[in-house]
């Protein structure tokens, strides 16, 4: 769950990046529609957007709520090919924490469920 504070970072992010796919691909036919449509529908977007941010995904920290290890927080880097829209997203945990104890024992036990 994300606090108040962090919902709009987060969303301020996404429509700076947003504005950067728009810089890179001017005549994308869906793009343009998708922020057409954003504008007319969402208030925070049209107020965001009027900002004119352009940024690409900094390294961020993300918390998520695990059914099975609980809260795990987890450092969060795009990765980017320049020159191309290849991004992979890498969630890391610093080594010894409980956050990464936590990620060994999620690869440690995959998909099962320990729930009756």
């Amino acid at each position: 769950m994300r606090t108040a504070e962090q919902q709009a970072e987060a969303e301020a992010a996404t429509v700076a990046e947003l504005r950067d796919a728009l810089g890179r691909f001017l005549s994308d036919e869906h793009l343009n529609d998708l922020i057409r449509d954003l504008l007319e529908t969402s208030p925070v977007f049209a107020e965001l957007w009027s900002q004119r941010p352009v940024a690409r995904a900094p390294a961020r920290r993300k918390t998520f709520d695990h059914p099975e290890v609980g809260e795990i927080t987890l450092d969060c880097d795009a990765l980017t090919v320049q020159g191309s829209d290849l991004r992979v997203i890498v969630y890391t945990a610093p080594a010894g924490s409980a956050d990464g104890e936590s990620l060994s024992l999620l690869s440690a036990i995959g998909l099962q469920s320990f729930s009756g």
